[in-house]
C-alpha cells in the first residue's frame, strides 16, 4: 500500500493509532515507527483521553518534507495471518462451548490446573468453612455453612481466571479491597470492579413459611454482570451484561481495553486536579502575601505617626528648657542626685531620643523601614 504523508497524517489526526493500525494490515508499535521516520505527528493517548473528557486539544502540524515521495506500507504477514484466521472463524459454525471468548487473546478455560492465587484463596476459604461447619456437628453451623460451588460460580471463576491473566499479561497488578471488591493497578492508578450474578426479584408464594414477612425475593438468573465500581469522569460504559447470544466471555477483551483506558482517564484526571490544587496553593500564598503587605503597610504607618508624634513631643521639650533656662538657676544645686545641670543634660537627651529627624530623612526612613511583618504573621 502507498499512501503520502498528508494522508497518513490525516489518518493518525482523527483517530488513534491503534484503530487506524488494522486498517493498514500493521501494529501500532509498527505505525508509530513509519510516522517518525516520514516526520508525520501523532497525539499520543493523552491527547485521546483529553479529546474523551471533552477538553481542549491542539497536533502540531504537519511540517513541510523535501522528500514527498509515497510512503509504502506493506502489511506485516502475522497480522494477515490473524485477520484471514478471524474471518475463516466468522464464517465457520459457532463454536459449541460458551465458555471461550470470541477474541483469542482472551481465552477463557473451565477449570485452570492451576487457578490465579486470589481465586484460589476463594476456593480454600470456601472449603475450610464447610470443613469446620460440617466438624462442628453444630446444626445451626452446618445450615449455614456455604453451599457448595455452583455452576455459576466456577464459570464466573473462570472468566475472572482468563481477565486476571490478560490484565497481568499488560502489566497491571490485582488485590482485593475491603469492601469485597476486585482491585486493578494499572500504572498507579486503582479502578475497582466485581462479577456477579444478576439477580432478579420474584414474588413470594403466600405458602412458603421461611419468608411470610416479604413479598417478593431475589432469586438468581444464571447470567453475570461485570461492573466497574470506581467513578470514572465523563459519560461512560461502566457494566456488561451478558445475554443469551452475547456472554461475557466475549466481552473481556474490551472490558481489558476498557480498563486500560479507565486508568488514562484517571491519571488525566488526577493530574487536572493536582494542577487545580497547585493553583489554589499559589493563589492562597500570593492572598497572604497580600494580606502581610498591608498589614506591613499599616504597622509602617502608625510607626510614622507615633514618630511624628514623638518630633511634637521634643519640639515641646526643647521649647520648655528654653522657658527654664531663661529662669535663674543654679546648676550646682542637687536634686535626687544630680545637678541642675545634669537633669536639664538629661532632659535634652530625652528629647533628642525622641527626635527621628536628627538623623535625617535616611535615618527617618532606616527606622520605618525596619518595621516588618514575616510570613506566616496571621
Amino acid at each position: 500500500m502507498r499512501i503520502s504523508r498528508h494522508e497518513l497524517y490525516e489518518l493518525v489526526s482523527k483517530s488513534p493509532l491503534s484503530k487506524v493500525a488494522p486498517g493498514l494490515g500493521i501494529s501500532p508499535t509498527a505505525l508509530a515507527e513509519i510516522c517518525r521516520n516520514h516526520n508525520v505527528p501523532y497525539p499520543g493517548s493523552g491527547y485521546w483521553t483529553r479529546v474523551s473528557l471533552g477538553q481542549a486539544v491542539a497536533l502540531d502540524p504537519l511540517p513541510p518534507d523535501t522528500d514527498e515521495q509515497p510512503i509504502n506500507i506493506e502489511p506485516s504477514k502475522a497480522r494477515v495471518r490473524r485477520t484471514v484466521a478471524r474471518t475463516t472463524d466468522a464464517t465457520a459454525e459457532p463454536s459449541k462451548s460458551a465458555g471461550h471468548a470470541a477474541d483469542t487473546s482472551v481465552v477463557v478455560k473451565e477449570r485452570p490446573a492451576r487457578p490465579h492465587p486470589i481465586i484460589a484463596g476463594w476456593i480454600a476459604d470456601h472449603e475450610r468453612r464447610r470443613r469446620e461447619a460440617a466438624a462442628s456437628r453444630d446444626a445451626w453451623r452446618i445450615r449455614m455453612a456455604p453451599a457448595p460451588l455452583s455452576a455459576i460460580d466456577h464459570r464466573r471463576h473462570a472468566i475472572l481466571e482468563a481477565l486476571f491473566r490478560a490484565l497481568e499479561g499488560k502489566g497491571a497488578k490485582l488485590s482485593e479491597t475491603e469492601k469485597g471488591l476486585l482491585r486493578v493497578t494499572i500504572d498507579g492508578e486503582n479502578i475497582d470492579f466485581q462479577v456477579r450474578e444478576k439477580n432478579r426479584q420474584v414474588r413470594v408464594s403466600p405458602q412458603d413459611s421461611r419468608s411470610s414477612y416479604l413479598s417478593q425475593e431475589l432469586v438468581g438468573t444464571g447470567k453475570l454482570v461485570f461492573a466497574i465500581r470506581t467513578y470514572l469522569r465523563g459519560p461512560h460504559h461502566e457494566e456488561w451484561r451478558e445475554t443469551a447470544s452475547n456472554p461475557l466471555e466475549g466481552q473481556l477483551p474490551k472490558i481489558v481495553d476498557r480498563l486500560f483506558e479507565g486508568a488514562r482517564i484517571l491519571k488525566a484526571w488526577h493530574l487536572e486536579q493536582e494542577q487545580d490544587r497547585e493553583r489554589w496553593r499559589q493563589e492562597a500564598a500570593q492572598r497572604a502575601e497580600k494580606e502581610r503587605l498591608a498589614k506591613q503597610e499599616q504597622k509602617r504607618r502608625e510607626r510614622l505617626g507615633e514618630l511624628a508624634r514623638n518630633w511634637t513631643t521634643a519640639g515641646q521639650i526643647r521649647e520648655f528648657l528654653a522657658a527654664i533656662r531663661s529662669k535663674p538657676l543654679s546648676s550646682e544645686a542637687e536634686l535626687g542626685g544630680k545637678t541642675l545641670a545634669d537633669w536639664m543634660a538629661w532632659a535634652e537627651d530625652a528629647a533628642d531620643a525622641l527626635d527621628a529627624t536628627r538623623g535625617g530623612a535616611e535615618g527617618l526612613f532606616s527606622i520605618i523601614s525596619s518595621v516588618k511583618v514575616e510570613p506566616g504573621w496571621g
